[in-house]
């Protein structure tokens, strides 16, 4: 009687484990932290894993992928489930028992290690902020089995603006190269809170295989402003600088006035408001409306923004560009504070008498070119008629001719006796003794002289006297 007994009861355990049995597995039971498993999950029976939820799974894994498949009828019903896991951190991480129509399958464990060739970090640049403020959200990878990554996407916190700035990479050396890769966000504080910023899964490929890696949470301090602080109001010391203003403008022709602001949350709008920047006429200059544009930084993540102000010179003179005033809020003191620039000289010059100047220097070039033409034309005459009258005393025959190529030696008209050349210039008395000579030679009883050498002495004080 007790061996029928104990025979139908284990008949019994048997037929029931045939007609239910539910069982999980993993493709391993160690992983590096990145890699994926496989999941695989298989019901006999009558029972399906159409509907199986593996959501209660998150706490340890990451569900990224299933696969659904079911065979046969009744009894004879198959059905398979797989499901691709990523691990959410390291250690000894366990699949606990899972459920489908009454079947439970048994926990599996699996052992997660770090990756020894690399190193995640995740921070921002500054961690304590105010409202309005900017800062930086990095995400390094020190890698040094050179794997392809990707920016993660869909990078979204509420209360906080992010926008997405270039990729760096450098190489560091040493013993152990390392790939130092960074990926990076403007980010700019709306609302005071504290925030432990988590990113979604980091992807990477080594070999065709698809890695996700989880990333540490960044911490981030915001506080929040006076409720009295204008939106428009700066955050912070801003950077103003100017420039585009030329020494010295032409009036009628326009130049920009061009500012470049860095401050954290300026907008245009606001700064229009804060700046009062001159409107119409004003000493002399006539200033237009304002274009306003954004430089975005790509390495910093603090924008620029560059504000054009068409200026038209109207009149000559030496007007001012108006200084200017922005005022920002000190978070440090809880105070206003201004950055103020001074005014700014410009000379400016009328074209007409700028041209008119232009026309007098060349009227008075071309008179000075002709004066000294003329100059030299009267220079190169008087040089003419002082070698002809040289020419005619060296070659005079007698003294009577010497005479008259002397009276002949300019000026006009010629005087008829050499007493009335003499008497023609003062410094013409040097030549008394000439005279006397030249005439004692001319009518003297018995001339006694040398014409040779009297020509001579003639020509050397004709040489020296100035034509007059």
């Amino acid at each position: 009687m007790v061996r029928r007994t104990i025979f139908l009861a284990l008949l019994l355990a048997t037929c029931s484990a045939l007609a239910g049995q539910l069982t999980a597995t993993l493709d391993r039971r160690e992983s590096t932290l990145g890699e994926p498993l496989l999941l695989r999950l298989e019901a006999r029976g009558d029972t399906t894993l159409e509907d199986m939820d593996l959501s209660h799974l998150s706490d340890s894994f990451e569900v990224f992928a299933t696969t659904r498949a079911s065979s046969g009828e009744g009894k004879a019903l198959r059905s398979r489930l797989e499901a691709t896991l990523y691990p959410l951190r390291e250690g000894s991480l366990t699949i606990p028992s899972l459920t489908a129509g009454g079947l439970v399958s048994k926990p599996v464990k699996v052992e997660v290690k770090a990756d020894a060739d690399l190193g995640l970090q995740v921070r921002f640049a500054q961690a304590e902020l105010h409202e309005r403020q900017q800062t930086v959200l990095v995400v390094e990878i020190r890698d040094k089995a050179d794997r392809q990554w990707s920016r993660p996407s869909r990078l979204d916190i509420p209360g906080l603006a992010l926008r997405p700035l270039p990729e760096t990479q450098h190489e560091e050396g040493g013993p152990d190269r390392v790939i130092v890769r960074e990926f990076r966000w403007a980010v700019l504080a709306l609302k005071a809170d504290h925030y432990a910023a988590k990113l979604p899964m980091l992807e990477a490929y080594r070999l065709g295989t698809r890695l996700r890696l989880p990333l540490p949470s960044a911490v981030l301090s915001v506080s929040a402003l006076p409720t009295y602080l204008p939106v428009a109001v700066p955050v912070g010391k801003p950077l103003l600088e100017i420039n585009g203003v030329p020494r010295q403008a032409t009036v009628g022709e326009p130049f920009q006035w061009t500012l470049r602001i860095t401050a954290d949350g300026a907008t245009a709008e606001g700064l229009q408001q804060l700046l009062r920047l001159p409107q119409g006429e004003q000493d002399g200059l006539r200033f237009y409306a304002a274009q306003y544009a954004v430089d975005e930084d790509k390495t910093a993540g603090r924008d620029t923004l560059e504000v054009v102000v068409p200026v038209l010179p109207t009149r000559a003179g030496q007007p001012h560009l108006p200084a200017l005033v922005l005022p920002w809020f000190d978070p440090q003191t809880q105070r206003m504070e201004q950055v103020r620039v001074g005014a700014t000289a410009v000379v400016t010059s009328d074209p007409f008498w700028r041209r008119m100047a232009l026309v007098a220097g060349g009227l008075a070039a071309a008179i000075a070119v002709a004066f000294a033409l003329w100059q030299g034309r009267r220079a190169w005459q008087r040089h003419r008629v002082r070698q002809a009258a040289l020419q005619r005393v060296a070659q005079a025959e007698n003294a009577p001719e010497l005479a008259r190529a002397v009276c002949g030696f300019p000026r006009v008209p010629h005087p008829a006796t050499l007493r009335q050349w003499l008497a023609m210039s003062p410094a013409r008395q040097s030549c008394v003794p000439l005279v006397e000579e030249l005439e004692q030679a001319c009518f003297g009883p018995q001339p006694g002289h040398d014409l040779q050498v009297l020509k001579q002495r003639w020509l050397a004080a004709l040489n020296r006297l100035r034509i007059t």
